[in-house]
């Protein structure tokens, strides 16, 4: 089970140097993002092929949506996308891209991607709101390497919405309210979200909000997403265990 670092940035100086600080300090951010795989968690990551591909969650606080939600507004699509080109051009990468938007935000990004020059090497997931799918649904069919997945706000999630969507393999649940800083993850949703991973084992799960790398279970159809608890522990150079 993944532990998926967040990069929800708001400048490119500091995406600029949080990118070089993960290109210099590979292994060790490679440990931390299959903490939650390792039976012994001091058995440090040496390489890339070791690990495989290198995980981001890219998170998107996109204009509008940002106004309604009275919070700032993060880097874009392009910005951030052309600084992982910059760092990790070469590298395999896995992307799973979370839009918080509304209408006018998601046609804009839907534009991008058009336009976008995917690399044969990375993977891409775009969650995008339940009602904008078909949207986003008709690049699946030019690109391989491009899927889309629906993303659920805090409260927005349950059984039956999971099995109306048998089309969609791809899910993120957010555990608190997107967009939102400083909330802690309750012990309530926490236990939804393993259950509904545990009655769709066809279906692949994102859980963001809260979680920390002292979390374990047996679900292989389940990631974990901080931004807090991966980026505290890379930056302090932690040992796990």
């Amino acid at each position: 089970m993944p532990f998926l670092p967040s990069l929800l940035e708001y400048s490119r100086e500091r995406l600029n140097a949080k990118l070089t600080e993960v290109k210099n300090r590979l292994p060790d951010f490679l440990q931390i993002q299959n903490s939650l795989n390792n039976e012994d968690k001091n058995d440090t990551l040496k390489t890339v092929d070791e690990a495989g591909a290198i995980a981001f969650h890219l998170d998107f606080v996109l204009p509008y949506f940002a106004r309604d939600r009275k919070v700032m507004t993060s880097l874009g699509l392009e910005s951030v996308l052309k600084e992982l080109e910059t760092h990790f051009n070469d590298f395999s990468l896995d992307l799973s891209i979370h839009l918080m938007g509304t209408s006018e935000d998601l046609f804009e990004a839907q534009k991008f991607f058009v336009d976008y020059n995917f690399k044969n090497n990375w993977k891409y997931t775009v969650f995008v709101p339940e009602k904008y799918t078909s949207t986003f649904w008709p690049q699946t069919q030019l690109f391989t390497n491009y899927k889309v997945g629906i993303w659920y706000d805090l409260n927005d999630y349950n059984i039956t919405k999971i099995k109306q969507n048998k089309d969609i393999e791809n899910y993120l649940l957010m555990t608190v309210l997107a967009g939102k800083s400083g909330q802690k993850l309750d012990g309530q949703k926490q236990a939804l979200c393993l259950d509904l991973c545990a009655k769709f084992p066809q279906k692949k799960f994102i859980v963001d909000g809260g979680w920390g790398v002292d979390f374990r279970t047996d679900l292989n159809n389940l990631e974990v997403v901080s931004y807090s608890s991966f980026w505290n522990k890379f930056e302090r150079n932690e040992k796990l265990g």
